[in-house]
């Protein structure tokens, strides 16, 4: 046994491990989290008609939070795409948006044949989504959906950064250092 490489690996194979696992290498990932809220539903729209759907939106913590609505309009006879008015409003705004001529204040207001519809989202209470088919005398058929989407963020800790592998690297270089002290034959210089 060679006693002084065996000590010198002995310590940098310590050495490594510890600086392995002291650092952390955090990593952040980002999903996306899906709540249906309303649908899908199919509803017919008289002609010269206006319908409103309360909503009764509950936000999660998450960071993003975004009412989803995809909607297609079709004619209840024929083949093809349809146009409709479509507003959604928070409850600050109902009356400005949902039953003044003409809407304002509305969170999102179009005339939308096939879409799908982003509103952010501030607080939780009350939405509603209006289908506004007063210009048209034809009734139509609305296919919508309604979803909240957030953006959440999850944090977890690994051991795979440049001054983890470091910490490997001098641990492996320890390990032989000590076999290799462990194994050879003691030289005694008198003999």
């Amino acid at each position: 046994m060679r006693p002084l490489p065996a000590f010198i690996g002995l310590l940098m194979l310590t050495l490594g491990l510890v600086i392995y696992s002291s650092i952390p290498n955090i990593h952040n990932t980002q999903t996306i989290s899906a709540r249906e809220l309303s649908g899908p539903k199919q509803e017919v729209v008289p002609g010269g008609v206006v319908l409103t759907r309360p909503l009764n939106v509950t936000l999660d913590a998450g960071g993003n939070p975004r009412m989803i609505v995809n909607v297609t309009v079709k004619p209840t006879s024929g083949e093809g795409l349809s146009q409709l008015d479509i507003r959604i409003s928070n409850k600050a705004n109902k009356n400005s948006c949902v039953s003044a001529e003409p809407p304002s204040d509305c969170m999102y207001e179009k005339t939308v044949s096939n879409a799908s519809i982003e509103v952010p989202l501030n607080t939780s209470g009350s939405y509603y989504f209006v289908l506004d088919n007063t210009p048209s005398s034809q009734e139509k058929i609305v296919s919508y959906a309604i979803s909240i989407k957030l953006d959440i963020t999850g944090e977890y800790v690994t051991h795979d950064g440049p001054a983890n592998w470091l910490g490997l690297s001098l641990g492996a270089i320890g390990t032989l250092g000590v076999v290799y002290g462990l194994s050879r034959k003691t030289i005694v210089p008198w003999e």
